[in-house]
């Protein structure tokens, strides 16, 4: 009867444990549209422009495969040829320390 006290309290502590890892998630978006215009012209075009930066990135052009579908979705048509209006993608990550975390491990 001893032995099965421990194991209670053992999974009861690791059960513990394990919840408090996996609650510390948190995901933002801010997404943010600059125009002066009035109303969608007919047949927008579009084309991706990159900053310096941004030319070799791979992630670049996962972001640009991922705001595509909302650009079409508000009326605008890809036109790498002959584009109306330039389109620039950026994404930034910021990775916050746990009030827990240890600096020294």
């Amino acid at each position: 009867m001893k032995h099965a006290w421990w194991r209670w309290l053992g999974l009861a502590l690791t059960a513990l444990a394990l919840c408090g890892c996996a609650s510390g998630y948190l995901l933002e978006s801010n997404v943010q549209a600059f125009s002066s215009l009035p109303a969608v012209p007919a047949n927008p075009s579009y084309r991706f422009e990159r900053l310096p930066s941004q030319l070799n990135l791979p992630a670049q052009a996962q972001l640009e495969q991922l705001a595509d579908p909302a650009l079409f979705r508000a009326g605008l048509k890809r036109d790498d040829a002959a584009p109306q209006y330039s389109v620039l993608v950026t994404a930034r990550v910021q990775r916050t320390l746990s009030p827990w975390a240890d600096p020294w491990e």
